[in-house]
């Protein structure tokens, strides 16, 4: 069943602390099926709009120490095998859905793997499903990546959920199944990069998300206390927990007006943040791929003119923060302040062993497990949780009153 349409803010800022002009390719937010976006606000107009098959780049020129800044409202609604319509894809769009590159490689071992996989299957679901398990389980999630793309993702074996979505469209698009990623970020707080696929079935694009299945499965407890709902590894086969927008529709995305012509750079020498995507290295916003493509947009690609001593991760993909609203926000807030009381009363107990901090550090641990629960995260551990610490409250207050009593 899929899970209710949400409302969320979405607040984007991007700074230019470089001394000469950067040029900023920006992903228009956009609206299909998974998610409806409205622009609320934007500080700059952009200086061309140029639409593609799943994508519209808006591109901007700023000048040293100016901001962009976007603000749109989003309101998700998850798409799962109950509620997605059916739908047809032009020969244009399976076509590009289906092709090699860059960053989705579909070598020979690949397609070989593909096949074998799927040989005994004749339904475009089951082999998506297989595909899927395959994925989940053979490889290992890991957040440390210095290079990119299927073909050396298919060697290490571990990956982040860059890799595990670029595999899993290499592995569908191998026999015939339209694939494609969806590059974007979980809708809670700031920076929460994501990335996951969409793959093309009879009735419409279904979400398939190998990385968080693949954390579920093996290291569950990377989302324990997370602000994420979390699902069992199957139900991340078409399905979302909701929490979730959509920067960008696909990689490999022309780069529409062209990239400039750049000058040579040293990538051992250079600060600037450089990466090996399949079989090319660049750095990134002083380059694009070899066919005049930008690797992929989350939100944004640029090109810079000086560089910078010590950039950071902002300075390539701005700085963004999504707010929930309603009671989900209300509940996140209590849930946080209630976290951060926890382990203030847990520490000033440790250093000081004063009864009321025993007491505080139960009260505020038992306000958190239940916003979880009302928010629906871990829903299980915490009801637990919350009995436990209930029950504790309990004890308590009867061993008091017991005494009071004979006093």
């Amino acid at each position: 069943m899929s899970t209710d349409s949400r409302e969320v803010c979405y607040d984007y800022h991007f700074r230019n602390r470089r001394k000469g002009k950067t040029l900023v390719w920006m992903s228009k937010i956009p609206s299909y099926s998974a998610q409806t976006a409205k622009l609320l606000e934007r500080s700059h107009t952009p200086k061309q709009v140029n639409s593609g098959l799943d994508h519209t780049l808006e591109y901007f020129e700023l000048d040293p120490g100016e901001e962009l800044h976007y603000r749109y409202r989003i309101d998700i609604h998850p798409v799962d095998q109950e509620t997605a319509r059916p739908a047809r894809l032009s020969q244009a769009e399976k076509n590009d859905y289906l092709k090699s590159t860059t960053y989705v490689t579909i070598t020979p071992e690949i397609e070989e793997l593909a096949r074998s996989l799927c040989k005994d299957l004749d339904g475009t679901r089951e082999k998506a499903y297989t595909l899927f398990r395959y994925v989940v389980r053979r490889f290992r999630y890991s957040a440390r990546v210095k290079k990119r793309g299927t073909i050396l993702f298919i060697k290490s074996r571990k990956g982040d959920c860059g890799e595990f979505a670029a595999l899993y469209a290499a592995l569908c698009r191998s026999v015939g199944i339209p694939c494609r990623m969806v590059v974007g970020s979980f809708a809670v707080d700031k920076n929460q990069y994501h990335v996951w696929n969409e793959v093309f079935l009879e009735e419409g694009w279904i979400p398939v998300d190998t990385s968080m299945a693949n954390v579920q499965l093996k290291q569950p407890w990377r989302f324990l206390f997370s602000n994420i709902r979390t699902f069992k590894p199957h139900r991340y086969f078409g399905q979302t927990e909701g929490q979730r927008i959509a920067f960008s529709l696909g990689s490999n995305i022309p780069c529409v007006p062209t990239y400039p012509d750049f000058h040579k750079i040293d990538k051992e020498q250079t600060n600037e943040f450089s990466m090996q995507l399949g079989e090319e290295t660049i750095v990134w916003g002083k380059g694009i791929l070899k066919n005049g493509e930008i690797p992929y947009l989350q939100p944004m690609y640029l090109y810079y003119e000086e560089e910078l001593k010590k950039p950071k991760v902002t300075d390539y993909l701005g700085d963004w923060k999504v707010t929930e609203k309603g009671r989900r926000n209300t509940y996140l807030m209590v849930k946080k302040g209630a976290g951060y009381a926890t382990l203030l009363s847990a520490l000033l107990h440790f250093l000081f062993s004063y009864t009321i901090f025993s007491i505080l550090y139960t009260v505020f641990g038992l306000v958190y497990a239940v916003m979880s629960v009302l928010r629906r995260e871990r829903t299980v551990f915490f009801s637990l949780i919350s009995l436990i610490l209930l029950g504790i409250h309990l004890f308590v207050l009867v061993a008091y009153l017991s005494l009071k009593f004979l006093s």
